[in-house]
C-alpha cells in the first residue's frame, strides 16, 4: 500500500468502460467487439449517441455526436436503443460484488464508484493486486469492463482512473509524490473539474498543462478563477477530501433545493428558480432511468416554518417540460405567508423505471421532448452543466443551480445510488440537495 504526504492510497475509483455499449453487448453478445453505439432513437439518423464502444472510438465515433455522422463515419457501426432498466441491474449486481471487499461503496454515476478499503484484508497483498482481483471478479462475473484508478484522495483517485484507461492492465496507482511525473505533462483540459470555459481563460495566460497550473502564482490563479485556483493546486497536492460515504440501496424520492442568498418575496422572480430546479431534477430522473408521479413544492418562509404542497400526476414524468407546470400549479397552494421565503425545493417521488413510450399518434411530440432532453443532457455532461439553459433562469437566483465549479457537478443527491453525493454542508446562496 503506497503512502504519500502520510495519506495512503486507499481510495479506488471504478469506472465502466463504456457501460451503455458494454450493457448492449452482455444483452446482445454478436455485438461484442464490434463497432457499437447506443442512440435514443436507432431508426433515426438525427439521434444522438449516447456512448460509443472503444471499437468505435477508433473510427473517430464520440459521445453526442448525431448518429447519421457516426455512421458515416463507420458504416460498419452497430446501433443499439438504451436499455436504462438493464444498466440500473448491472449496477446492482457490481454493488453487490464491490461490497464484498469493503461497506464503503459510493456511486457518483450510474457506471462510477468510489470505494475506501482502508484496513480491509485485501489491502494487505497491495493495492495494484488488490484492483486486479477486483477487475477480474467483476469482468467474470458480470461480464463487464472496468478501469479502476487508485489514490490518497477522490480527485487523485478519479485522475487515476483516466490513466488506468490507457494501461494495458486497466488499473493505475497514484501516489501524491508521483503527480509530477503523470499528471503535470496532461493538457489543462484533461484536469477534472475543469471545463471548456476555465481551460480557455487559463489557456489565454499561458496556462495549458497542469504542470502548469501546480506552478502558477497563486495570486495569479486567484485574479483567473478566484477561490477555485487554491482548491485546484490542493488537490494535486494531496490535500483534498477523502471520505467516501455509502449510497442507499434504493431511492424513494429525487429532489433539489436551493437556498437563497437574500429572500426572494416576489413570486414572478420565484418562478425561474422553480424552473431550474425543476429542470435539475428531470436531468437527474433521466440519468437514473427513472420517472416518478408525485410532485412535490417545498418553501421555507423568512421564520423557518416549511410549506410543501404535493400532487399525483396521471402519468410518470421525467420531462422539465412537465414537472415544471405541476410545480407551479402547487406554488398557487401555498398561502401567501409563505412569502418572502428563504428556500425552495423541488422532488418527484413515486419512482418507478422509465417506460417506453408508447408507439401511438399522441407519443410522437413525447418522444421528439425525450429526444432532445437526451441531448441535452449528453451536451452537459460533456462540456458542463451550464453549457445550456433555459433562458428565463439566465440571471435568476436559479442560473447558479448549473455551476459546475462547486465540486464539479451540480446533479447531487444522497438518496440515489448511482449519483454523487455531497459531504459538507452548503453555505447560503449555494445549490443543495436532500
Amino acid at each position: 500500500m503506497a503512502e504519500a504526504g502520510g495519506r495512503a492510497a486507499t481510495i479506488f475509483l471504478v469506472d465502466v468502460n463504456a457501460m451503455f455499449a458494454s450493457c448492449a453487448a452482455l444483452a446482445d453478445p454478436t455485438l461484442a467487439g464490434r463497432p457499437l453505439v447506443v442512440a435514443i432513437d436507432p431508426a433515426d439518423r438525427r439521434s444522438i449517441v449516447l456512448t460509443a464502444s472503444y471499437e468505435a472510438r477508433a473510427w473517430g465515433v464520440r459521445t453526442a455526436m448525431p448518429l447519421g455522422q457516426a455512421l458515416a463515419l463507420c458504416p460498419e457501426l452497430k446501433v443499439a436503443a438504451p436499455d436504462h432498466q438493464l444498466y440500473r441491474q448491472s449496477q446492482q449486481a457490481m454493488g453487490k460484488v464491490l461490497r464484498r471487499y469493503t461497506p464503503l461503496v459510493e456511486w457518483v454515476s450510474i457506471d462510477e464508484a468510489f470505494l475506501d478499503l482502508a484496513g480491509c484484508p485485501i489491502l494487505g497483498q497491495g493495492a495494484l493486486i488488490a484492483a486486479s482481483e477486483m477487475r477480474e471478479v467483476v469482468r467474470t462475473e458480470l461480464g463487464l469492463p472496468v478501469s479502476i484508478g487508485i489514490s490518497a484522495t477522490r480527485f487523485l483517485a478519479k485522475m487515476a482512473s483516466h490513466l488506468a484507461k490507457a494501461a494495458a492492465s486497466g488499473v493505475f496507482l497514484l501516489p501524491v509524490e508521483q503527480v509530477p511525473e503523470h499528471l503535470y505533462p496532461l493538457p489543462i483540459e484533461a484536469f477534472h473539474g475543469i471545463g471548456p470555459k476555465t481551460a480557455s481563460r487559463l489557456s489565454a495566460f499561458s496556462i495549458t498543462t497542469i504542470g502548469d497550473l501546480a506552478r502558477a502564482p497563486a495570486r495569479q490563479l486567484a485574479q483567473l478563477i478566484g477561490q477555485l485556483g487554491s482548491t485546484f493546486q490542493a488537490e494535486l497536492r494531496g490535500e483534498g477530501p477523502s471520505a467516501v460515504e455509502p449510497s442507499e440501496t434504493e431511492a424513494k424520492s429525487i429532489s433539489h433545493e436551493l437556498t437563497f442568498a437574500h429572500d426572494i418575496a416576489d413570486p414572478e422572480e420565484l418562478r425561474p428558480v422553480l424552473l431550474a430546479l425543476s429542470d435539475q431534477v428531470a436531468s437527474r430522473l433521466r440519468r437514473a432511468g427513472l420517472a416518478g408521479r408525485q410532485v412535490t413544492l417545498t418553501i421555507r418562509d423568512r421564520s423557518f416554518a416549511t410549506h410543501s404542497r404535493q400532487l399525483t400526476a396521471e402519468q410518470p414524468l421525467f420531462l422539465t417540460e412537465e414537472i415544471f407546470p405541476k410545480v407551479l400549479t402547487l406554488l398557487g397552494r401555498i398561502p401567501v405567508s409563505a412569502l418572502p421565503c428563504r428556500l425552495a425545493g423541488v422532488g418527484v417521488g413515486g419512482l418507478q423505471q422509465m417506460a417506453p413510450l408508447p408507439d401511438t399518434l399522441f407519443a410522437d411530440r413525447r418522444q421528439t421532448r425525450q429526444a432532445l432532453a437526451g441531448a441535452l443532457d449528453q451536451i452537459r455532461q460533456r462540456y458542463g452543466d451550464d453549457a445550456l439553459l433555459w433562458a428565463s433562469t439566465l440571471g435568476s437566483p436559479g442560473q447558479e443551480l448549473y455551476d459546475a465549479r462547486q465540486h464539479g457537478s451540480s446533479f447531487r443527491t444522497r438518496e440515489l445510488p448511482g449519483e454523487p453525493t455531497r459531504t459538507k454542508p452548503r453555505p447560503p446562496g449555494s445549490a443543495g440537495s436532500r
